[in-house]
């Protein structure tokens, strides 16, 4: 989790430094993860590491009968990479990462979705994670003596673009563990 953890502070760093609009790193990096996607599925049908009564349809595309639901998770991620470096794009990458948690949207998409009971420790981590997020936010209504992001009405309109693009980013990111969940099946 540490090094997941180091990684994506790199990744978030890296797409904050690079002077590109966010849909065309989106594409690059669709680009670069096919390849290895290729690469993978040939070197293993070569070696003959398929798993009994397993294609390479199979192995490419998921199991047939979820094969919707990956095309659906797979959209679901480009959604939440997108906002996620367009909110880099307008918002300072410690807050930009803070406001991208998914926890309070996982929680609540699998009580919903997955009828998952939810722990009586869950709610008051849900309060706290929303305060957390006020705080880092900053709504102008709030905090508009002491805001630190004084800079004009383009700045702030920036920052709201942000904000919104984070925090729809994390819901998006927060329905991809259960539909990973509901995917059991494939192996990826």
């Amino acid at each position: 989790v540490g090094l997941a953890t180091v990684f994506f502070a790199l990744h978030g760093a890296t797409i904050k430094r690079v002077d590109a609009p966010p849909i065309l790193l989106l594409q690059v990096r669709g680009l670069v993860l096919w390849l290895l996607l290729m690469l993978t599925a040939v070197t293993v049908h070569q070696n003959g590491l398929l798993q009994r009564r397993q294609t390479l349809t199979h192995m490419l595309l998921g199991a047939p009968g979820e094969r919707a639901w990956l095309l659906l998770r797979a959209f679901v991620l480009t959604v939440h990479a997108l906002l996620y470096w367009t909110a880099l794009e307008c918002l300072p990458t410690g807050d930009c990462t803070a406001l991208v948690q998914p926890f309070l949207f996982t929680s609540l998409f699998a009580r919903v979705w997955l009828k998952e009971p939810m722990r009586p420790t869950v709610a008051p981590c849900i309060a706290l994670h929303l305060c957390g997020i006020v705080l880092i936010a900053r709504p102008h209504e709030l905090f508009a003596l002491d805001s630190p992001y004084v800079g004009g009405a383009a700045r702030d309109a920036q920052r709201s673009e942000g904000v919104v693009a984070a925090l729809v980013s994390a819901s998006f990111a927060g329905a991809l563990p259960i539909l990973t969940r509901v995917c059991r099946r494939s192996h990826w």
